[in-house]
């Protein structure tokens, strides 16, 4: 499409869109946080937000910091759900993606939608993807539910496992979101030294 100069086709795509949004709110917010928690100016704070929030949504893993154990649990806890939602679809990117989260939250548009209006109304359910119109089936909204599902569920029982060996529950999360993922960032229990059931469950 950018070959082809199809600007408007690229912007309309559906993960276009969510990936502008979340990146505006997301990297505001990180700014502020890394700001607080970091002492930074606000050059600094935008550097810090801009790299990190990029490699952590791209499971790219590269990290500007020696030590993410510093950072608060709120900006932890963010940079968790940008590892869980991952890169677009189609791409060599870890994580759900971000095609199967736009998905999630209109499927559930289309639910409250068809719940309070006319049931006689017929509305075709449909997703932008690269400029066109994709007619979304049944099939496909149960298949994206049932993949989320399976993935926080495997995220969560790999989260718990690692916990179980003395690691706060927060740091465990960030540690296997990133494996599970294939991210990269670390808060440090991946090691050479980890236990063999941290380095499994972490494989």
């Amino acid at each position: 499409a950018l070959i082809r100069r199809k600007f408007k086709s690229i912007i309309k795509h559906s993960e276009t869109k969510f990936l502008i949004i979340i990146m505006f709110f997301g990297v505001t917010l990180f700014t502020f946080l890394f700001m607080k928690v970091l002492n930074l100016n606000f050059q600094s704070g935008l550097r810090y937000s801009i790299f990190q929030f990029t490699s952590a949504i791209t499971t790219t893993g590269y990290q500007t910091m020696e030590n993410f154990t510093l950072l608060s649990s709120n900006l932890l806890g963010f940079m968790v759900l940008l590892m869980l939602v991952g890169g677009g679809i189609g791409s060599t990117a870890g994580g759900i993606k971000q095609y199967r989260i736009v998905l999630f939250f209109k499927s559930i548009y289309w639910g409250l939608l068809e719940k309070v209006t006319n049931k006689k109304i017929i509305r075709p359910h449909t997703i932008n993807k690269v400029g066109q119109k994709a007619i979304i089936g049944v099939d496909e909204i149960s298949g994206n539910y049932n993949f989320i599902g399976l993935y926080l569920l495997i995220f969560l029982i790999g989260s718990l496992i690692i916990a179980s060996f003395g690691f706060s529950l927060e740091h465990s999360m960030f540690e296997f979101a990133s494996a599970l993922g294939t991210v990269g960032l670390s808060v440090g229990i991946t090691s050479a030294n980890s236990h063999p059931i941290v380095l499994l469950t972490l494989i």
